[in-house]
């Protein structure tokens, strides 16, 4: 093992684990200040290894001597959580297979080369800086709100509006179309205020009979109605000192709005087949995919109960109105079910992600959800490509990609106002970089590009991100 480990702060820690492959790892990172190569032959050094060093990239060579290889990996992936390359023979192919599926990150072929053992490294390298910004991005936007994301301008004024009402225990009305979200934003605003510590009682009014649901609202009493064998504790009882969340409110009857706007006038809940009232107060969020405005003009929805909970409207943008946070959204679920799954993707190819972000997603961030979900059970790879995606998706026309700020940047007038178009993409993933400090996972969610193709362009264009990192 080299004592220059970690000799210089800018260098990045590789582990080899194994016996045959020394010299040649050696010999690839022998000149290379920013890469350094620790070498440990037996198994049972690679625990007190991992607690002691900070490692980059783990090289896995797989042995028969080794007691459990797949028992290894796992604790390695859970210990350490870097990129795994195992290498190894064809001749165990059965055993690459089985350690790709339970969370090995990529495969080299031994013999080794210079050249292999050098690309697999720096692309491991790229793949855990690309990890650590995902994380990081998606951290610095949602840090509080939960499981939402999203930094696009209409999802920044979503946070500042759930910021200002967490402060507060007034009702409040979430507008917003199927899968926008609308729970979410509920739990939210839940969480980040006074009750937080408090149960989060939900309801979907529309998901229940109307002859059931007046009891699942405010209880009932033993023997109010056939089948009532005992006392039930109504949702306003359950939600009292905490949230009352209910959802799809708009599917509410008609006679059951005149009790709920009484008992919220009142704050007093009487149950079915009771005689006593009892105070109740809940904080009380609601939902709907209707227009409520719209509702109330068709004489739907009941006025006087409208004003009483439309205290803090609160509107969540469909999915087609924040295009840039597709990508993000895309990185985000593909993580989830590829940890989910046991599978190996890491990201989209251009083509995937233009597609991706032009679709107009009728079906919202919950259609997105399920469309990555299916890509990632069907089919395997490192990078989900463009035939992976639904005929419907396939069969979107591509929109051009643009920066928010594509709009402020003026022609150069010595050239008129036609330019070239490298110089153009040249000149856009300079000022995305430069808005984003030098953010790769930021700047392609802006570009609506994928990373990997983003990197191949700084590359192409000889752009150093670093320049742009404050």
């Amino acid at each position: 093992m080299r004592e220059s480990i970690r000799s210089q702060n800018t260098s990045s820690l590789i582990l080899h684990i194994g016996k045959r492959n020394v010299e040649i790892l050696d010999d690839t990172f022998k000149n290379r200040l920013e890469l350094e190569c620790a070498h440990i032959a037996d198994e049972k050094n690679v625990s007190a290894f991992l607690c002691e060093h900070n490692v980059d990239v783990v090289f896995l060579e797989y042995s028969e001597e080794i007691s459990d290889f797949i028992a290894l990996i796992n604790f390695i992936k859970r210990t350490s959580s870097v990129p795994l390359i195992i290498s190894s023979t064809f001749g165990h192919c059965g055993m690459i297979v089985k350690s790709l599926r339970n969370g090995a990150d990529n495969f080299i072929c031994e013999p080794l080369s210079n050249k292999k053992v050098l690309d697999v490294t720096l692309e491991a390298l790229r793949l855990r800086v690309l990890w650590s910004e995902i994380h990081a991005f998606k951290n610095s936007n949602t840090s509080n709100f939960g499981e939402i994301i999203g930094a696009s301008t209409a999802m920044q004024t979503l946070y500042a509006t759930i910021r200002n009402v967490c402060k507060t225990d007034a009702r409040v009305f979430i507008v917003g179309a199927s899968g926008t979200g609308k729970e979410l934003v509920a739990k939210a605003i839940h969480v980040n205020g006074s009750r937080g510590q408090e149960p989060f009682v939900a309801i979907n009014c529309g998901a229940i009979p109307p002859n059931l649901l007046e009891s699942e609202l405010f209880g009932h009493e033993r023997g109010a109605f056939t089948g009532a064998v005992a006392r039930r504790i109504g949702k306003f009882e359950q939600a009292s000192g905490a949230t009352l969340f209910l959802d799809e409110i708009s599917e509410l009857p008609l006679d059951l709005q005149v009790k709920l706007l009484r008992v919220i006038q009142e704050g007093r809940v009487t149950r079915v087949g009771g005689k006593n009232e009892l105070k109740v107060d809940p904080r009380i969020i609601c939902a709907t995919n209707r227009d409520p405005a719209g509702e109330v003009r068709q004489g739907r929805f009941r006025e006087d109960l409208y004003y009483r909970l439309n205290v803090v409207p609160v509107k969540i943008p469909p999915l087609s109105d924040r295009r840039s946070d597709i990508p993000l959204l895309c990185a985000h679920f593909l993580h989830v079910f590829t940890e989910k799954y046991g599978k190996y993707f890491y990201e989209f190819s251009e083509d995937a992600l233009a597609l991706l972000c032009s679709y107009d997603w009728p079906g919202n961030v919950r259609e997105l959800e399920n469309v990555i979900e299916r890509i990632v059970v069907l089919h395997d790879g490192a990078v989900v490509e463009k035939q992976f995606l639904p005929e419907e998706i396939m069969n979107t026309p591509i929109l051009p990609a643009r920066s928010p700020e594509a709009s402020s940047v003026s022609p150069d007038p010595l050239l008129g106002n036609a330019r070239p178009l490298w110089q153009v993409e040249s000149d856009m993933i300079k000022q995305a970089l430069r808005e984003t400090k030098g953010n790769v996972v930021k700047a392609s969610s802006i570009l609506q590009i994928g990373q990997a193709s983003l990197y191949r362009k700084l590359k192409a264009y000889d752009i150093k991100r670093s320049d742009y990192a404050s």
